[in-house]
């Protein structure tokens, strides 16, 4: 398994989400910014413990104002989220990262975007539950 840094566009784009759909990161991050650096610093925790000397695959942080426009009402927005959420949540899981309460938290929003996708999916389709 290979891992690399994510994009820092992703990162804000990320916490952006993030705190838009789960309460308790929105009250306990004021900024995105601050949630985004968060984010960074682990996935470089598990390129550290993915690799011996992760200097070349490690560039600054840098944020960026960068938004989904729409986790909400927009399925597309909704799907991209999800896909760019298990893209980190892959690249961060080396090491002891993923025992680390962010990535447990992180993880658990991954499931329930899972979920919620999956059910909005089957109600356009007109799924029966049965």
């Amino acid at each position: 398994m290979s891992a690399f840094l994510v994009k820092n566009s992703t990162l804000s784009k990320l916490a952006d989400a993030l705190r838009k759909y789960d309460r308790d990161l929105y009250e306990e991050y004021e900024r995105n910014y601050d949630l985004a650096k968060d984010l960074y610093e682990m996935n470089v925790q598990a390129l550290k413990e993915r690799y011996e000397d992760p200097t070349d695959l490690i560039r600054p942080f840098e944020f960026t104002d960068e938004f989904w426009m729409d986790i909400e009402n927009n399925q597309k927005d909704k799907a991209q989220f999800f896909m760019s959420l298990s893209c980190y949540l892959y690249q961060c899981c080396e090491g002891d990262v993923p025992k680390s309460e962010l990535y447990k938290r992180l993880e658990d929003i991954e499931h329930k975007l899972a979920h919620e996708i999956a059910m909005e999916w089957a109600e356009k389709k007109s799924a029966e539950w049965d």
